[in-house]
């Protein structure tokens, strides 16, 4: 099945790992949806992240245009940072 909208989303420290982050948390919105309900939501605090810098939190899909979002949860810690991408595509 072709996807349309496929994303993934990760969370990264810029300079530190991701224990050092103060309460990381991110929210996925879909702006068509007026509830204001997040589709997704993600927290690390209080999770083990050891010297990971970087966690690929989601994908989020829908399977056509005009369709419902969806979102499956991941979670898998690894590294990376915005500065270098390539561990992040390789996971």
């Amino acid at each position: 099945m072709l996807f349309v909208g496929l994303r993934h989303f990760t969370l990264s420290g810029w300079t530190t790992s991701l224990k050092e982050i103060v309460r990381p948390e991110v929210l996925c919105f879909d702006p068509d949806d007026k509830s204001g309900e997040p589709l997704c939501t993600y927290e690390l605090e209080g999770k083990p992240t050891g010297s990971s810098t970087a966690v690929l939190m989601c994908k989020v899909w829908r399977e056509r245009p005009g369709a419902i979002w969806h979102v499956t949860a991941i979670g898998s810690l690894g590294q990376g940072r915005a500065s270098n991408y390539t561990p992040i595509h390789a996971s």
